[in-house]
């Protein structure tokens, strides 16, 4: 699953055609970085048990504040073979 979103430009000058992120703020930007990369090693991201891209993963760090999620890595033979986001409960 690869993202359509692609990283160029600041993100905040609306006549820079190219930038296509909802998000291009640092926190949003370190994060899908950091998960494309392991997607590009074959690694499986999921997110509450669903295949999920690096862009829906970030989203749902970023957007919903409210909520916490869990990495779990998956192993196998000593190489990640998976990385789970695992919903917890909502933050008061």
């Amino acid at each position: 699953m690869n993202c359509l979103r692609v990283i160029t430009g600041t993100g905040t000058d609306p006549a820079e055609p190219e930038v296509y992120m909802k998000r291009a703020d640092e926190e949003y930007r370190r994060l899908f970085l950091e998960l494309e990369e392991i997607e590009r090693q074959g690694v499986l991201i999921c997110m509450n048990r669903k295949p999920a891209s690096p862009c829906q993963v970030a989203d749902a760090h970023t957007i919903q504040e409210d909520v916490c999620y869990m990495r779990d890595y998956i192993m196998e033979g000593g190489i990640v073979k998976e990385l789970h986001f695992d919903r917890l409960a909502e933050l008061s």
